[in-house]
């Protein structure tokens, strides 16, 4: 018998290095970006329904919030649109739901992954045999919708990939580094946008960013990050969107002060954030230091949406279950 339900794992994600090198002509920024999945994960659950040709989508969890949107700009919607043209089968009515454990709008990848987990339920639910060209040609178009959704469907047997152009040239790497990683979460809703507006970048010439992207050394600094322990590894950590984040949304700033008072300068930003991120060699001195965190964030009436500690997640980027685990 035809499966009706598919359930999908998605993972978050951090990027230990994100380097922009310019602006281009058409509003975008080049850059290169390595890119880790965590295993914080939503689940994702794609139907056939019976009816008009339609996809509908709805949100639960502890991160189902209202900026999650219901309709046809939710990106699992967008990428369950990407696997019906891959398909050929624009007219299959479907529904989505989404159980939200990955905080939104905190530059963890959200949104990201669940439309690539909804774009993988839906070719496994109407063609778990198909041929790995409708897979490329799905790639291609989720890096349409948003450059970390290729990076999620392309890397989901990896777990970490080399990002580069607006984003949407994804290098899978099979890496899962021996980090222990503090992930946090600010009750701060940072728009990537605004984030990008904040660079305020002149246009580049096509020269200045093939220029740009030879000089940053980027090869060599990823070669040596994936299997570096954490202190070494926190030396090779880089974030160009930390300043201009920064500009746009200035209540970051009272974390990087908590950070700075704890010794935990080497706590990164997450993509445009909120989120911030610790590497460290053992769970529990991650732990220890989140607590730490949690105490001054509270003497100092900062507010946390998200904290824990998490491991990277390695081929299970994307999982897909026998059934769903969240009823």
């Amino acid at each position: 018998m035809a499966r009706r339900t598919v359930t999908v794992t998605a993972g978050a994600k951090v990027n230990p290095r994100l380097v922009i090198h310019g602006r281009r002509a058409d509003g975008f920024h080049e850059l290169t970006t390595l890119m880790l999945g965590l295993d914080l994960r939503d689940e994702v659950t794609v139907s056939l329904v019976p009816g008009a040709a339609q996809i509908s989508v709805r949100s639960t969890g502890p991160f189902a919030t209202p900026d999650i949107v219901a309709d046809e700009t939710n990106l699992a919607v967008r990428g369950v649109r990407a696997a019906l043209d891959g398909l050929g089968q624009p007219e299959t009515a479907l529904h989505i739901t989404l159980h939200k454990g990955i905080p939104s709008r905190a530059g963890l990848g959200g949104g990201s992954a669940d439309a690539a987990a909804a774009a993988l339920g839906t070719l496994e639910l109407l063609a778990p045999d198909r041929p790995h060209s409708v897979d490329t040609a799905v790639t291609r178009a989720l890096g349409h919708i948003g450059a970390d959704c290729a990076f999620f469907f392309a890397a989901r047997q990896h777990g970490a990939a080399r990002s580069s152009g607006k984003g949407e040239h994804v290098e899978p790497i099979a890496a899962t580094p021996p980090w222990h990683v503090a992930l946090l979460t600010p009750e701060i809703d940072c728009a990537t946008p605004k984030v990008y507006a904040a660079l305020d970048l002149a246009v580049s010439s096509p020269e200045e960013l093939r220029a740009s992207a030879r000089t940053s050394n980027d090869g060599s600094q990823s070669a040596a990050l994936w299997s570096a322990a954490a202190a070494d590894a926190r030396a090779l950590l880089r974030n160009d969107l930390e300043e201009p984040a920064e500009r746009a949304f200035p209540e970051l700033r009272s974390w990087r002060a908590l950070f700075q008072h704890l010794g935990l300068d080497h706590f990164r930003l997450a993509g445009s954030g909120s989120s911030f991120f610790g590497l460290f060699d053992s769970g529990a001195e991650a732990e220890s230091v989140l607590d730490d965190v949690r105490a001054e964030a509270a003497a100092r009436h900062l507010g946390l949406r998200y904290a824990a500690v998490h491991r990277p997640a390695g081929d299970q980027l994307l999982t897909l279950l026998d059934a769903p685990s969240i009823p």
